[in-house]
């Protein structure tokens, strides 16, 4: 074979080569891909690849309180008169009247600490799941009307503001008719479950009553869950380290492989200490920025 014919045979083996090699690394490419997706589908099927969990705490986060329609619950003037004459949201007087009466119980009441205020046993009652939500709040309506009787209130007006709080807080049907569902975040929740592997948990301080009837009114977002933890049903609270010791061992959860939602810090902290980690809920985008670079993992 002669020099020129030799670089005809060389030339019609390799141009094909090199002009189709962008097409076989593609097939290449997609075998490599498939291949991977069959591996990946094995280790979940072994355990050996575990999911991703991701807990979200209630109110505060699933469920955001109607501030418009709470003010108009108290109403706007009373609202007003009570920060020109006490310099305070009504709110912040109602913890208050609350440690007030939690510490006149003693130390060996079982009171609970709510952020820098005791909480009357009939509180923790209702955490708890001893007792029912209704049932506290006649027991904390009785108390304040022995406060007024005691000269405790400057101002008629006040004890019916608290009284109003007491409502909103321990009627399981006012629960329900002011905290509003975070649409956005059903949304995305819903995404999560579609194009991602990780499952979803709820972990919750709330009374048996209330959740029994956002269950019912809600039942297309609480069947997104894989498991639910709540106060009232296992006996533990948040921020006591039991409670989410519980979540991971009852659902058999990698705390390095799982991230908590909340909207209260000391909640946070608690889960931090179980190695779990934590997102303080502030707002919809914020939430999704650190989700997102949690699952990017």
């Amino acid at each position: 074979m002669n020099v020129k014919a030799g670089q005809r045979v060389i030339v019609g083996i390799i141009f094909p080569l090199f002009f189709c090699s962008p097409v076989l690394s593609v097939k290449l490419l997609e075998r490599k891909t498939v291949q991977i997706e069959k591996n990946c589908e094995l280790f979940k099927e072994s355990g050996m690849l575990k999911p991703k969990n991701i807990i979200f705490d209630m109110v505060g986060v699933l469920f955001l309180l109607n501030t418009r329609k709470i003010i108009r619950m108290l109403g706007l003037k009373n609202l007003f008169r009570h920060l020109v004459f006490h310099w305070e949201t009504p709110t912040k007087t109602y913890f208050h009247m609350l440690d007030t009466l939690a510490k006149r119980e003693g130390d060996s009441a079982d009171t609970i600490q709510y952020k820098k205020y005791l909480l009357p046993s009939c509180v923790a009652d209702v955490i708890l799941g001893k007792s029912p939500a209704n049932h506290a709040g006649k027991k904390i309506k009785e108390m304040i009307k022995g406060l007024d009787e005691e000269g405790f209130f400057r101002f008629a007006a006040d004890r019916k503001m608290m009284d109003l709080i007491t409502d909103l807080m321990y009627d399981p049907a006012c629960i329900v008719q002011y905290a509003d569902p975070n649409r956005p975040l059903w949304k995305m929740m819903e995404e999560i479950r579609a194009k991602n592997h990780c499952k979803i948990f709820l972990l919750t301080n709330i009374d048996s009553q209330s959740l029994e009837l956002l269950q019912q009114r809600y039942n297309s977002i609480f069947s997104l869950f894989d498991g639910v933890v709540a106060s009232c049903s296992v006996g533990l609270r948040k921020p006591n380290k039991e409670i989410y010791c519980h979540l991971l061992s009852e659902y058999d959860l990698d705390p390095n492989l799982s991230v908590f939602i909340d909207d209260q810090k000391e909640n946070l902290l608690a889960a931090k200490k179980v190695g779990i980690q934590g997102i303080q809920y502030k707002s919809i985008a914020q939430c999704k920025k650190q989700l997102g670079a949690f699952l990017r993992k």
